[in-house]
């Protein structure tokens, strides 16, 4: 059992929230190295330059996490299994 805490760090007035105060992800032994596990992302009442930028997950060898930008500029992140 791995466990994550998500530090949000925020420069100006409304901090990004997210919808639930835990997700509980749930990987057994024989998922294979690449799979994705979409995770919610934040919102933030912020607009343009002052919303979200970006996500970060610290360096580890069993997880990476892989953004994508959709056409309207929001960020969606994915958990992706390393190992």
């Amino acid at each position: 059992m791995y466990r994550a805490e998500v530090e949000i760090v925020d420069v100006n007035d409304h901090a990004p929230r997210f919808p639930r105060q835990q997700l509980d992800l749930e990987i057994g032994e024989a998922a294979p190295p690449g799979q994705r596990f979409p995770l919610e992302k934040a919102q933030d009442a912020d607009v343009g330059s002052n919303s979200i930028s970006s996500y970060r997950l610290s360096s580890n060898e069993h997880f990476a996490l892989d953004v994508k930008k959709r056409s309207d500029g929001s960020l969606v992140p994915e958990l992706l299994l390393e190992k």
